[in-house]
């Protein structure tokens, strides 16, 4: 407007965009910060955690999360929803050579140097838990060859990927401990699908026989099935692990899942089994999976928010050496 001056108006834009500036600068350095993996835990002091006598491979697989390197991930502070809270850590000996197969909620790491290039020789996977999402399955079809069975109970049918892969459909899910699955954050109710145990299935693969043959990649994606793997395996075939070469598996340690004594026990006969079989962790994702999630852009950014993020744990399972932080926990232990 005639008359009027304009410098004010350049001020408050030159403002403006100095502000803007410094929250993309502030959450570009939050995004890519060190995340030490103590800033996991929530009260106790690592240096003193993990009573080794009543949980000796728990402790042990503390000393592991501990040997991890870990960093922020995506979504930090952007429109990216629920991600935001996510950190991947990685075991320095072997950063080069695990990488993510799939993408989105089908994305799960695996070491690409333990697989056979496509027709270089067999691949075989055991797969649970879809949620329509076969894009895991399809990259392991594609690049390595890799054929086997892909199970969900939860879905109507077979995703459409799945049909240009080697992997055959099943309506089943892995069998849960006790077999109780839950239905909401407060309860349990009786399994209602078929199962099928990883040991059977990977006998099935291999024309009904293990013995002497591989497994060349377990991956379990399948909320509370974690619990009931190690008694399964215990009953079916005590050296199943000794045939896989690779585990992808997320543990769900809050309490909405891991909810009694039985379920930590469950978890500490199964570290004991891998660390028997020679499997090392070698990557792990924690992400937030809790009740709170409706936080602004720039609440998501603040580590003291990180916490609203993920329900309760049961007492007992970081004093078991097991971070806390972060409960949904996805898991790469390899034969490296």
């Amino acid at each position: 407007m005639d008359g009027m001056p304009e410098k004010p108006c350049t001020l408050l834009a030159m403002a403006a965009v100095c502000f803007a500036s410094t929250l993309f600068v502030s959450a570009y350095h939050t995004r890519g910060a060190h995340t030490p993996i103590e800033s996991l835990y929530l009260k106790y002091d690592v240096a003193v955690l993990a009573d080794k006598s009543t949980h000796p491979h728990l402790a042990a697989m503390g000393e592991s999360f501990r040997a991890l390197s870990c960093k922020r991930d995506r979504g930090y502070g952007f429109p990216r929803g629920t991600d935001a809270f996510q950190v991947q850590c990685h075991h320095p000996s072997y950063r080069n050579r695990t990488h993510a197969a799939g993408k989105g909620w089908g994305e799960h790491m695996v070491v690409r140097d333990l697989l056979p290039a496509k027709g270089k020789g067999d691949c075989i996977v055991v797969s649970y838990g879809l949620s329509n999402d076969v894009t895991f399955e399809e990259e392991m079809s594609k690049k390595h060859g890799c054929r086997g069975l892909a199970m969900d109970p939860t879905i109507p049918g077979a995703p459409p990927g799945l049909s240009g892969t080697s992997f055959e459909y099943r309506k089943v899910g892995a069998p849960l401990l006790d077999g109780l699955q839950h239905r909401d954050s407060e309860s349990l109710v009786a399994t209602r699908f078929p199962t099928l145990s990883p040991v059977l299935a990977a006998k099935e693969l291999h024309g009904g026989a293990l013995d002497g043959k591989v497994l060349s990649l377990l991956k379990m994606d399948c909320e509370g099935c974690e619990y009931a793997i190690a008694s399964l395996v215990a009953a079916e075939m005590p050296t199943f692990f000794s045939s896989v070469k690779q585990l992808a598996i997320e543990i769900h340690v809050s309490a909405t899942f891991m909810s009694t004594e039985k379920h930590l026990q469950a978890l500490e006969q199964l570290m004991g089994m891998l660390s028997s079989a020679g499997l090392k962790l070698v990557h792990a994702q924690f992400g937030g999976c809790g009740a709170e999630l409706k936080l602004s852009w720039w609440q998501r950014m603040q580590d003291e928010n990180v916490g609203r993020y993920s329900y309760t744990c049961l007492p007992g399972v970081e004093t078991a050496g097991w971070p806390c932080r972060l409960t949904c926990q996805n898991l790469l232990f390899a034969r490296v």
